[in-house]
């Protein structure tokens, strides 16, 4: 009899993620397992290369795996489109919470950018 590995990621849940794609039909009773477990060791090595690449911080953050992906093509290269893609969501997200160069009404130089030709009219107009 084979050996039983125990596994982190539920077989149950590889299964459903693998019968999510039409091409996929009917699967072996050992594929879910192995792909399991292959999956688990794909991450552990993924984990070791950032934690071992990254400063002496014990957080991790989703730089240092862009880092060690983008780093190691051969392994990594079909991650590459994901990691831009995350990468592009990050920067959009941080120049919506970056604070607005917009002045306010209440600062007392408000008007001093402001053109005629914006809408504003002389007082000796009125």
């Amino acid at each position: 009899m084979g050996k039983k590995w125990e596994l982190k990621l539920p077989p149950s849940k590889v299964k459903r993620v693998m019968h999510e794609r039409e091409e996929v039909g009917k699967l072996a009773a050992n594929t879910a397992p192995v792909l399991a477990r292959a999956t688990e060791l794909f991450l552990v090595q993924l984990l070791r290369q950032t934690a071992a690449s990254s400063s002496a911080n014990r957080t991790l953050k989703s730089a240092d795996f862009h880092r060690v992906i983008l780093a190691n093509q051969a392994a990594y290269g079909f991650l590459r489109p994901v990691v831009q893609l995350e990468q592009n969501e990050a920067s959009k997200r941080e120049a919506k919470a970056a604070p607005s160069l917009k002045r306010s009404k209440s600062d007392p130089n408000f008007l001093d950018d402001v053109s005629d030709d914006e809408g504003l009219r002389d007082s000796d107009d009125s």
